[in-house]
């Protein structure tokens, strides 16, 4: 009892000392009640405000800080975020004002205003080059926010400044890569130009910065970064190609190409987009290439990756006789008989509708020399070389009884509907 009217006498003569704005006595009077009831937060709100008015500002900011955190330890969010951001309003870059009310929006789930005061603080760190703690606050900004590549960017050279080199390498590495997965080339663009610009040796950077280059359309500098790299993969070498044949270097890409099928066999699995790349004027110079890229794709199990290839080729290019009879042949060698009838239907389909009827039969004869017994081929050979006669006459009919044979108009339009009609979708392509 006696304690409490001791603390009560305290409170009153200090309140009057505040009141007479004599702050420096009523400091000294809330203090000696803090001795006794450490956890008095009114009273320690007094004291902040003796302080303030005394102009002691550092010693108010410690004050309502301790004050924050007795309210955190009962579970008392809200007055504890009001008091913290009383001391920012005294000083708005105060390190361990910041700190603290980080914390303690973490903890009420306030994400925003959380990250907005990190970015903040790593700023304040950065001004004082303190880049461990600028690492600190940037690492508790990510876990944050995860797909900030922007801030993921400047953490790989706080790291770097920080001489963690393997670390940063990795960093701007894997964020470039991430980038270009999601076709954010231009800022996949940026990080590795950074990137490239800190460690200018770093190769596979290298190589990812040109590879966002060829994909962003911006080939000389795709090309100019190349030669000065490497390209490590399949994937980096198409690129690399398709820089070279956008911009007029045909022969280049021609010879890159056979260097990409030395270096890996399997590659016709990542050459579609090549494919594209070429015209029907340059076509001749890049037939031996598919050539070998198809047969060698066959070679190494990627047969439905090849087969993909070579019929894309038959649909879009005037393939030559050799280019058909070289892959007909490894197709007979392999016992692929279905396949090459496939193939050589694909091409009579084509040149059926150029009107090529001559060419037409050669197809014809080649699959009818597969499977002698197939009458569908036997009769679209005699009518197409009746065709070429200038006969009007229709296909010859299957020897059968009289009265199972169709009528001749009837026949002929059957005929004709089957040998111009699109060609369907192929057969079920052996699995690789």
């Amino acid at each position: 009892m006696a304690k409490n009217s001791k603390i009560a006498k305290w409170k009153a003569q200090a309140n009057k000392f505040m009141a007479k704005r004599k702050f420096d006595k009523a400091v000294a009077l809330f203090l000696k009640v803090l001795e006794e009831n450490p956890h008095d937060t009114t009273t320690r709100q007094r004291i902040a405000d003796c302080y303030e008015r005394l102009g002691e500002k550092e010693k108010a900011i410690a004050a309502l800080i301790e004050i924050a955190r007795i309210f955190e330890e009962d579970g008392r969010i809200t007055p504890a975020i009001a008091t913290l951001r009383r001391a920012q309003r005294l000083d708005p870059n105060n390190i361990e004002v910041i700190e603290v009310l980080v914390s303690v929006l973490i903890n009420q789930n306030n994400q925003i205003e959380a990250r907005s005061l990190l970015l903040q603080l790593a700023d304040i760190y950065e001004r004082l080059n303190r880049y461990t703690k600028v690492l600190e606050a940037l690492n508790r900004y990510i876990e944050l926010m995860p797909d900030d590549y922007k801030m993921q960017r400047r953490r790989a050279h706080v790291k770097a400044e920080l001489g963690r080199r393997e670390e940063a390498q990795q960093e701007y590495l894997l964020l470039t890569r991430k980038l270009i997965e999601e076709k954010n080339l231009k800022e996949a663009i940026i990080t590795a130009e950074q990137g490239v610009k800190t460690f200018p040796h770093f190769q596979e950077l290298q190589t990812l910065l040109a590879e966002a280059y060829a994909r962003e359309g911006q080939y000389e500098k795709a090309i100019e970064t190349f030669e000065y790299t490497s390209p490590t993969t399949p994937e980096a070498y198409v690129l690399y190609i398709r820089s070279l044949l956008a911009t007029g270097r045909y022969e280049r890409a021609r010879d890159l190409g056979k260097e990409m099928i030395s270096l890996f066999p399997d590659a016709v699995q990542h050459v579609d987009p090549l494919i594209e790349s070429i015209d029907e004027e340059r076509w001749p110079l890049f037939e031996s290439f598919f050539q070998v890229l198809i047969e060698k794709g066959f070679k190494q199990g990627k047969f439905s990756s090849a087969w993909n290839v070579l019929t894309k080729l038959i649909d879009s290019f005037p393939v030559s006789p050799d280019f058909i009879k070289g892959t007909v042949q490894y197709l007979k060698n392999q016992g692929q008989e279905t396949k090459i009838i496939d193939l050589l239907d694909r091409l009579l389909a084509k040149k059926l509708q150029e009107g090529d009827l001559e060419k037409a039969i050669e197809y014809v004869d080649m699959i009818i020399e597969i499977d002698p017994s197939n009458q569908q081929y036997i009769e679209k050979r005699e009518y197409l070389l009746k065709k070429i006669g200038g006969e009007q006459a229709p296909p010859p009919q299957p020897e059968v009884a009289e009265e199972a044979q169709p009528e001749e108009q009837e026949l002929q339009e059957l005929f004709e509907e089957e040998t111009l009609k699109p060609r369907k979708e192929e057969q079920e392509n052996i699995p690789e």
